[in-house]
């Protein structure tokens, strides 16, 4: 009798683990990711953040990828290495 409560148990931690290993995955898989320039650029006219190298040890701001150039707000100049998408704004 016990060792039969004893499998339930287990069976139940593995079942509950598999579920949750799910569910982080689904979720990691769902933010957003830096994503090289050298990779690829985003859409034209795509509204982005951006990672500028170098100032101050790399920095983030929000940039736009129009006719083959980045324009970035709030730089004059900017070397862009990495970008990724804006998250979804609230609903």
């Amino acid at each position: 009798m016990i060792e039969n409560l004893l499998r339930e148990v287990v069976c139940d931690y593995k079942s509950a683990y598999l579920l949750a290993k799910d569910v982080a995955e689904e979720a990691l898989a769902q933010i957003p990711q830096w994503i090289p320039c050298a990779e690829r650029m985003p859409e034209e006219g795509q509204t982005v953040l951006v990672w500028v190298h170098p100032f101050k040890r790399g920095a983030h701001a929000i940039g736009i990828f129009r006719g083959g150039e980045w324009w970035i707000f709030e730089r004059d100049q900017a070397y862009v290495t990495h970008w990724m998408p804006l998250p979804e704004g609230p609903g």
